[in-house]
């Protein structure tokens, strides 16, 4: 005890250290190759998406003008 600096790190270096080592489940992630999506694919996505956040920007637009009109039509009935 007197070289670890906590009781879970002694744990933890005798877990390290011992013969049995780590089981077969706690071995960390398994890799596997995947297909690459074909460029086209890609530009196709990239398209959808662009159209996706210019139809968005156009309502967001669409939304501010009708707040400024509303506003507007509100300051004209109060002047009058």
């Amino acid at each position: 005890m007197r070289k670890a600096d906590t009781v879970n790190e002694m744990r933890l270096n005798m877990k390290l250290k011992s013969a049995r080592g780590e089981p077969e489940t706690a071995g960390g992630p398994s890799l596997s190759l995947h297909e690459e999506p074909s460029e086209a694919d890609l530009e196709a996505k990239c398209a959808a998406e662009l159209a996706q956040q210019q139809k968005r920007r156009r309502e967001m637009e669409d939304q501010q003008l009708e707040k400024l009109c509303q506003d507007k039509g509100a300051q004209a009935n109060a002047a009058a």
